[in-house]
This record gives structure tokens, sequence and C-alpha cells, in this order.
């Protein structure tokens, strides 16, 4: 959900959330864990990438696709 705001926020992707591509949840997260959210944007694809994960590990990674 964070991810899917952040980038309709950040990028010009529409309001209409289409679906997720990939999504793979590498780790548990656990309350009070300090994480970094990357989004890379994909204009031709209307897709934005997502990874969350701190210095040592990936914790959730994925592709939203909007319409």
């Amino acid at each position: 959900h964070w991810a899917a705001e952040f980038a309709k926020y950040f990028f010009s992707v529409g309001e209409d959330f289409k679906r997720i591509e990939n999504l793979k949840f590498k780790a548990v997260i656990l309350p009070k864990m300090r994480l970094q959210l990357t989004l890379i944007y994909l204009p031709d694809k209307k897709a934005v990438t997502f990874r969350y994960a701190n210095s040592a590990q990936d914790y959730s990674v994925g592709k939203l696709v909007f319409s």
C-alpha cells in the first residue's frame, strides 16, 4: 500500500492501480524496523518497481502496474 501511494505521489502513473507483478516477500518485517523504500519509475510500462530493504537484506520486492 505504501509503495503504491508514494508511486502515485511522485510519478505520473494516475490513480488507477491495476495489479502487482513479481511480488516477493523475502523476510518478515517486524514492528519498529527501519527500512528503505526504493521506487523506480518505468514510464513506457506505466509501472513502478519497489524494494523494501535495509543495509543487510531485502524484505519485499515487486512491480506495481497502473492503467
